[in-house]
């Protein structure tokens, strides 16, 4: 049963009044999403991994998380060692599967076992259905930080999302991703946020960009700088990055609690 939030409306404050519909997985496991209403369609959800982690440990016959994955995604799955790397590979999996099936209707009905999200040799997201042709399927994204795993399906030639959780880190090694330029047109777009946001915000928008754009480009951030944005809550920057055709690519970004959420598609290929 989906239940939306009494704020519902993506107003950018909290991660409930975004992602402001949720739905049980499973009992004790809910996932939130929302649709964004563009023109490519896109539907973002979200999972608690501390939730998904005591659901893991109180597993019932029949009703373990894990049984949501697919036979290829169990043999990967269970190659992790580590519980905190199996969660959130799980917590990736289970979230990015929500939100192909809450993209649209499927022209046949499809369980989330039957949908594979496996690596690509660049470690791109791949989604696959045997019983579905591949060019009919979205494109995906994947992140996850802090306590919470997203995803992002779209009817688009590619889509990326990232979430990161806001730290001083940021400010620490503010030299490995940004130039002098882009801090200052974060500075005059965005007086509000403090450096550690502002920072944050930028880096969580490249990384959605090269999940998106250029996950074969060797070195992170290569070439990719902020252009423009714009002033509003909810800014939207624009990123210049190699092979744009002077098409600089537009970023959605958020504050969500303590977190920012960025994503974007690539709208030429949909």
């Amino acid at each position: 049963m989906t239940r939306k939030s009494p704020e519902a409306g993506r107003d950018g404050t909290t991660i409930t009044s975004f992602f402001n519909e949720e739905e049980e997985l499973l009992p004790g496991l809910a996932l939130r999403f929302t649709r964004i209403p563009a023109e490519p369609p896109a539907c973002l959800a979200l999972l608690d991994l501390a939730v998904l982690t005591e659901r893991m440990a109180a597993q019932q016959a029949g009703q373990s998380p894990s049984s949501l994955l697919s036979p290829e995604e169990q043999t990967r799955y269970a190659e992790y060692p580590y519980s905190k790397r199996q969660c959130e590979w799980l917590g990736g999996r289970l979230t990015c599967k929500f939100a192909v099936l809450h993209l649209a209707v499927p022209p046949v009905p499809i369980t989330m076992s039957a949908l594979s999200v496996l690596p690509a040799p660049n470690g791109a997201p791949i989604l696959s259905c045997p019983s579905l042709p591949a060019w009919s399927l979205p494109a995906v994204s994947i992140s996850h930080s802090g306590r919470y795993a997203v995803a992002m399906a779209a009817h688009a030639g590619a889509c990326g999302i990232d979430l990161q959780k806001t730290t001083g880190q940021t400010v620490r090694v503010a030299d490995r991703f940004s130039e002098p330029a882009e801090v200052m047109l974060l500075q005059e777009g965005l007086p509000t946020l403090d450096e550690s946001q502002r920072l944050t915000l930028l880096w969580a928008a490249k990384e959605a960009l090269k999940k998106g754009l250029l996950h074969d480009q060797p070195v992170v951030f290569r070439g990719v700088t902020l252009q423009s944005l714009t002033s509003a809550r909810n800014p939207v920057l624009r990123l210049r990055y190699p092979g744009d055709f002077g098409r600089p690519a537009e970023i959605a970004a958020m504050a969500l609690d303590d977190y920012f959420l960025a994503y974007t598609m690539d709208t030429l290929h949909a």
